[in-house]
């Protein structure tokens, strides 16, 4: 995938979070981009936070892997990259 186009699709996914009403964490690592959710004034180390990873590693694919393999709000924030993700 070309730079270009990573930096499109990330900054789609900004807009799509940036349009919601929780507290929101966005870190990027390489093809990785780790967000995360969360009430608003929810600490990093609450374990309130909602977790998933966009891998770009492969060309042409986006694959969401969400936190704990689940959508619920029971992780912390603190290091989004040290999460398993499923």
């Amino acid at each position: 995938m070309s730079e270009q186009i990573r930096k499109k699709r990330l900054f789609d996914l900004a807009n799509l979070v940036g349009e919601s009403p929780f507290a929101q964490k966005v870190f990027v690592s390489g093809s990785h981009t780790y967000l995360a959710m969360a009430a608003p004034g929810t600490l990093e180390a609450e374990a309130r936070w909602r977790a998933w990873d966009v891998d770009t590693s492969v060309a042409n694919t986006t694959k969401i892997t969400f936190a704990d393999g689940n959508a619920q709000f029971d992780n912390v924030a603190t290091d989004l990259t040290a999460l398993d993700y499923s």
